[in-house]
């Protein structure tokens, strides 16, 4: 089963935003990162955990930005450093979570992505294939202050100019099905959430002793 592992976030003015996170030792890791970029497009992003690149799973730009959500399959366990670079000196923001239990194979299930020029709330469904999905959600926005939806649970949020969070539904879903991920705001605001359901590892086999 998925579990949640750890979180963190940061924020600069720059070209480049160096984040510490700890990953745990369990098995079967992934480590999932939200990026926001106060300018639109970004070319040249890329982002690193000890010094290995993530994939860039999904992009979109809101009005307010560029928006990214990265992931890392079996990352190095400890204390190390996220590093999201571009090629603009602007405002970057930065929410990140690690979790256990994830198939290292072909970890995504589903996936989803959607923007508002203006909302005060924003959600994203995902008709899930898999028994015991979590869903997983990447949210920015312009200045509000965002917290969980109703069913959501956020693990960061981070703000300077723009706000980025990470966001679970922290329970493993059973049966497949229809499910969404989402965030609130304080006010009306532009904002985008990029969101994808991903699959737990296989359970070893059973040993039968005769």
């Amino acid at each position: 089963m998925i579990s949640f592992d750890a979180a963190s976030s940061g924020n600069t003015t720059g070209l480049s935003l160096t984040v510490s996170h700890t990953v745990g030792t369990g098995k079967n890791r992934i480590l999932l990162v939200s990026l926001g970029i106060r300018t639109n497009p970004v070319t040249g992003d890329e982002v690193t955990f000890n010094g290995v690149a993530l994939t860039r799973y999904d992009v979109q730009y809101p009005v307010v930005g560029y928006q990214a959500l990265w992931y890392l399959i079996n990352p190095d366990s400890g204390t190390h450093d996220i590093v999201s670079t571009s090629v603009a000196s602007v405002n970057h923001v930065q929410a990140s979570a690690s979790y256990f239990g994830v198939d290292q194979v072909s970890p995504i299930d589903v996936g989803g992505k959607t923007t508002s020029d203006s909302a005060s709330t924003l959600s994203q469904s995902l008709i899930t294939t898999a028994i015991n999905d979590w869903i997983f959600a990447s949210g920015i926005d312009n200045t509000e202050t965002q917290t969980a939806a109703s069913g959501s649970t956020q693990r960061a949020t981070t703000a300077l100019n723009i706000v980025s969070g990470i966001y679970d539904n922290n329970v493993s879903l059973n049966p497949a099905g229809t499910y969404s991920i989402g965030f609130d705001l304080s006010g009306a605001q532009s904002c985008g959430i990029i969101a994808f359901a991903l699959k737990p590892a296989a359970l070893p086999p059973k040993v039968m002793l005769i």
